[in-house]
């Protein structure tokens, strides 16, 4: 069509209009045209009472050109700025104003994933002021606390002196509040007391619920239950009692830097790693039954694709991991039983609980 309207003719025939003319035709259309006083100084008749300048078809076509393009540009420009602020409004509706939606697994468990939102309206709605800091949301072993730490005051180095610290503890009946006074990478065990806390300089050593303070570089992985992950300086990581943190029940090959547990009685599940980055290996699933005689792993897998694992349920064999993507990360819901896995938003927070649990926090937290 186009090499049809760029052939010169001695008689232009007049255009032919329709109801409705596509892209094309109003660019044909655009390079017929020139202005008047081009045309009478030309003196070429259009065969429609007026003239047209043959000349013009050809040196308005480039003009045409740019100002479809230009057209075209600001159209698509709108476009991209209504997406934009679309998109802006529905995360803004599905952070800020609404609240967590869980998804239903298996054993009356859910996985909930709370905003930084809701834990502040919680907080508010609990009467606290002055806040200087607060902490993660967390869980119990067994899904049926959700832990929240807060600190008051005026300032952050008052706070140790003064005691303000406390915990508020979420179950299915309500939320409650308790003292909490060791505000130093302290853990919680499932009856909401502390189970380790770290000592302040010089040495920073680790002291257990038992009393029993930790050698000097010796650290803290993860607590789950009664269960601990250990790592020091010149020795395998190992997994030990809560209690007896000295007494290797079992030790972990390949010397993971990163190491999440997750125990329900006497079964400890074991995600590790050797470090954040991609060459530094791939993540090793284990899980021990230390109710039998023998600490032989019951189970190891290897997940290739994943980098930390953010919570995971014994009951059900759900997961929650982050997969080790170098250009766009995301969260994902893997089923140990099946090996299926579900790509899931990423949310502030992610705890598996029971359902009641989840559905007092929404209780709690709404708008």
């Amino acid at each position: 069509m186009l090499s049809m309207n760029l052939t010169r003719t001695s008689d232009p025939q007049p255009p032919t209009h329709s109801p409705a003319k596509s892209s094309i035709e109003s660019f044909t259309d655009m390079a017929y045209k020139c202005s008047p006083a081009h045309r009478r100084s030309a003196g070429q008749s259009d065969g429609s009472g007026g003239f047209q300048c043959a000349h013009c078809r050809w040196s308005a076509f480039p003009a045409a050109v740019a100002e479809l393009i230009r057209r075209q540009t600001l159209v698509m420009i709108r476009l991209n700025r209504l997406l934009v602020i679309a998109s802006v409004s529905v995360l803004i509706g599905l952070c800020g104003c609404g609240g967590s939606k869980p998804r239903s697994l298996s054993n009356n468990r859910v996985l909930l994933q709370p905003s930084l939102a809701e834990k502040e309206r919680l907080l508010a709605r609990m009467g606290f002021t002055n806040i200087v800091t607060h902490g993660a949301v967390e869980r119990d072993s067994t899904g049926t606390r959700i832990f929240v730490s807060v600190e008051t005051g005026n300032r952050s180095n008052l706070v140790q002196q003064l005691r303000t610290q406390q915990l508020v503890v979420v179950t299915a009946e309500g939320a409650r509040t308790k003292p909490w006074h060791f505000p130093a990478n302290e853990r919680v065990t499932d009856d909401g007391e502390v189970a380790v806390w770290q000592h302040p300089q010089p040495d920073y050593r680790w002291e257990v619920r038992s009393g029993e303070v930790l050698p000097e570089g010796c650290n803290v992985e993860d607590v789950s239950g009664n269960w601990i992950a250990l790592t020091a300086p010149g020795r395998a990581p190992w997994i030990a009692k809560l209690d007896t943190p000295k007494v290797v029940v079992a030790e972990l090959s390949d010397s993971p830097g990163l190491i999440s547990i997750f125990a329900k009685d006497q079964v400890v599940h074991v995600f590790a790693r050797r470090g954040w980055r991609n060459e530094e290996g791939e993540m090793k699933y284990v899980v021990y039954d230390f109710g039998r005689s023998s600490a032989k792993p019951l189970r190891e897998l290897t997940i290739p694709w994943a980098r930390i694992a953010l919570d995971m349920d014994p009951e059900t064999g759900c997961a929650v991991l982050n997969d080790n993507s170098k250009f766009w990360g995301r969260t994902w819901l893997l089923d140990l039983r099946t090996g299926k896995r579900k790509s899931i938003s990423m949310g502030d927070w992610t705890v598996i609980v029971r359902k009641e649990v989840a559905e007092k926090w929404i209780q709690l937290t709404k708008p």
